[in-house]
């Protein structure tokens, strides 16, 4: 049962970054939506609303009284000139979906996708209250995601003149579905901007959502609503903003670059956390999982491929430049400098172009975003490191590989090594051989799923990797000028399956006293995570070992 709740969370794209499902079953027909008028209703108050600032956890679970902006409906519903809010009640009567995840096919039903909030009889939503943490229909998710993104909104365009989200952005709360084969109601620790592009996607599965626009999606957990944290709405809405600039990897001399998706994450961090003075993102939402930017995160020490973990290593250098020289500058900067952003724009071209702006905003300030992005390697960051075993802990997050399926169509040229089609790793590791050696073995164990790439987290299976290797100290090195990657290693060896691990077993002149650098190859249509890597020298020789008389 737990293998197909893992295959349902990655059927939702892995968008705030961490993802779990509900245990308690909800109500097929969900509670009523809270549309009731306030009782002794006085003359019309506007449309004044309770909120959370940030979140629960934060506000000591006190409310605060605010007034919402650019409502253009006239029966008072949410919507308005920047902000659509739709609730999605866990009750009969939602889109059908089917999904074919290869070895499993999964059917069920979407929540339904609805306005629930109207004003009482003085105008106000004062009567909509926020209800228990396991309301899987609750409307003061609305007034949330409502009041929320029109605040954001108004400072990306009053405050650093983004205009070109001045549109009713689809917002949609409380997302659950039931799943015939659980039979009962699912809910997701997560939240995602879906552009539409994506959106139609998905709805060739049935999951219409988007509804042929741009939209922001709030799922309701077991335990938590993540509409209640107003840094994830923040985070969400920044990806509207922003997400058409930064969004894939980049080919480049150590094969492939994961750092544009990993800024795009940075970014998104950043501004809900300057915006709310606060270094912690998601910490009502997410709890423990939740993300801190005031952090010493560094490139290449801290890349691992999963972009929002990637994120952590942008976003807390944009947070210590924000510190040294303040929230004016830095925001500003970052934003005019991703106006020129591509899809594959890395942590190198980022923190160049942010250091050309604050130069401009503020002239000798540079200085100071130059050292910091040097020191946290998003200039001059070397994904070649020295070799170090990995063991990673049930749950934790370990280097990712990607496969040419999750990568499509962002990678162009792809991979591509006779007739196989090879993404490498992001890293590359160096291994400094003894003078008695005389054999190495190179194993390892991963699992399939993970990472952030493509609209699915990827097939199940095994995670098939290839070792290509390098005799010296220096990188193996990528070319594109005939139109697909050659690289310059000396040997590509395919793993072979030993237990519950695979592996390569080298002897002769590759294995010669000095440097040897390795990169693990994915040939696969399954990406993964590592769950173990480990080195092993050995003076004597197996019969297993491929022999090298050269290795040039």
């Amino acid at each position: 049962m737990k293998a197909i709740k893992t295959l349902l969370v990655l059927t939702f794209v892995a968008w705030f970054g961490v993802a779990c499902d509900s245990e308690s079953p909800q109500s097929d027909s969900g509670p009523a939506p809270d549309t009731t008028s306030a009782p002794d209703a006085a003359k019309n108050v506007g449309p004044l609303a309770n909120v959370f600032l940030r979140s629960p956890t934060e506000d000591n679970n006190k409310t605060t009284q605010v007034t919402l902006k650019h409502l253009t409906d006239k029966d008072g519903l949410l919507t308005g000139k920047y902000a659509n809010v739709y609730n999605c009640t866990n009750k009969t009567g939602g889109d059908k979906f089917n999904v074919n995840l290869g070895a499993l096919q999964l059917s069920g039903t979407l929540c339904v996708v609805e306005k629930t909030v109207k004003p009482g009889d003085d105008g106000s939503y004062l009567h909509v209250e926020p209800a228990k943490a396991t309301d899987g229909s609750d409307a003061f998710a609305e007034l949330m995601m409502y009041h929320h993104v029109t605040t954001i909104h108004d400072y990306f365009k009053d405050t650093l003149g983004v205009t070109h989200r001045d549109d009713s952005l689809r917002s949609v709360v409380n997302i659950q579905a039931y799943i015939d084969l659980l039979g009962r109601w699912m809910g997701f620790l997560n939240a995602a901007y879906v552009p539409k592009e994506q959106g139609t996607f998905l709805s060739s599965f049935g999951i219409d959502i988007n509804k042929g626009e741009d939209a922001i999606i709030f799922f309701q957990a077991d335990n938590v609503d993540t509409a209640y944290d107003a840094t994830v709405i923040y985070h969400e809405y920044t990806h509207a903003v922003t997400s058409a600039l930064v969004t894939g990897t980049a080919p480049d001399a150590y094969g492939l670059d994961p750092t544009p998706i990993g800024f795009n994450e940075g970014m998104a961090d950043y501004f809900a956390a300057s915006f709310l003075d606060t270094s912690r993102i998601g910490k009502h939402a997410l709890g423990a999982l939740g993300r801190d930017l005031a952090n010493q995160n560094k490139c290449p020490a801290d890349i691992i491929g999963e972009s929002h973990q990637d994120g952590l290593i942008a976003g807390g250098a944009l947070w210590e430049v924000r510190s040294k020289l303040g929230r004016e500058i830095v925001d500003q900067a970052v934003l005019s400098a991703a106006v020129a952003f591509s899809n594959d724009t890395t942590f190198e071209q980022a923190a160049k172009a942010i250091v050309d702006e604050i130069k401009s905003l503020a002239p000798g300030k540079e200085v100071d975003a130059q050292k910091i992005f040097e020191d946290r390697g998003l200039l001059g960051c070397n994904r070649l490191q020295d070799y170090k075993e990995i063991v990673a802990a049930p749950g934790q997050l370990s280097p990712f590989i990607p496969s040419a399926q999750q990568l499509a169509p962002q990678v162009s040229p792809l991979f591509i090594t006779g007739s196989t089609i090879a993404i490498p790793g992001f890293m590359q590791r160096r291994v400094a051989i003894a003078e008695t050696t005389k054999e190495i073995t190179i194993e390892w164990a991963a699992s399939a799923g993970g990472g952030a790439f493509g609209p699915l987290g990827g097939p199940a299976g095994d995670v098939t990797l290839s070792v290509a290797l390098k005799k010296g100290s220096d990188a193996i090195t990528y070319d594109y000028a005939s139109g697909k990657a050659v690289s310059d290693a000396h040997v590509v060896l395919p793993g072979v399956k030993d237990g519950n691990s695979y592996k390569v077993v080298i002897s002769g002149a590759c294995v010669a006293k000095g440097d040897l650098v390795f990169q693990l190859i994915n040939t696969g249509q399954a990406g993964g995570q590592l769950a173990r890597l480990k080195v092993t020298q050995s003076d004597t020789v197996t019969n297993t070992a491929s022999n090298f008389d050269s290795c040039q």
